[in-house]
């Protein structure tokens, strides 16, 4: 069973890594969210010592492990998911952030990269070269 098989051809240059595609905006929302839930967990984000902050972390773990077990699965849907729970996440945190320490360049930050994110799940929905499984 090939790569290709479970994942769309949106990766870079058909660079692999333990066999899997590699694609770097997946790659670098999952770094997003590490430093989501790390500052968020430690209380050193914008949010603080607060709830937000908890919810954010909580809702980076989900998209991390979306991000990371559709890649080590080979699984589109899951990386789809990720995707789509990473803009979640910035949203939410640009909200809390907004009715938190507004004015702040931080919100604007998160709005930005949940455009990227989202964006990101739908190129990959509209991949011509998409393959489901079994086919």
């Amino acid at each position: 069973m090939s790569v290709r098989s479970h994942m769309s051809a949106g990766d870079l240059f058909h660079i692999s890594i333990l066999g899997r595609p590699f694609k770097p905006v997946a790659f670098g929302l999952a770094l997003v969210m590490v430093i989501l839930i790390v500052v968020n967990i430690f209380d050193t984000g914008r949010l603080g010592d607060s709830w937000a902050g908890d919810v954010v972390a909580i809702l980076g773990g989900i998209s991390l492990l979306a991000l990371v077990g559709g890649w080590w699965a080979k699984s589109q849907h899951m990386a789809e998911v990720g995707l789509l729970f990473a803009g979640s996440t910035l949203v939410m945190r640009g909200l809390f952030t907004m009715f938190t320490a507004w004015p702040d360049q931080s919100e604007w930050f998160s709005y930005s990269l949940a455009v990227i994110a989202w964006g990101a799940y739908l190129l990959e929905r509209m991949d011509p070269h998409r393959m489901e499984p079994g086919e």
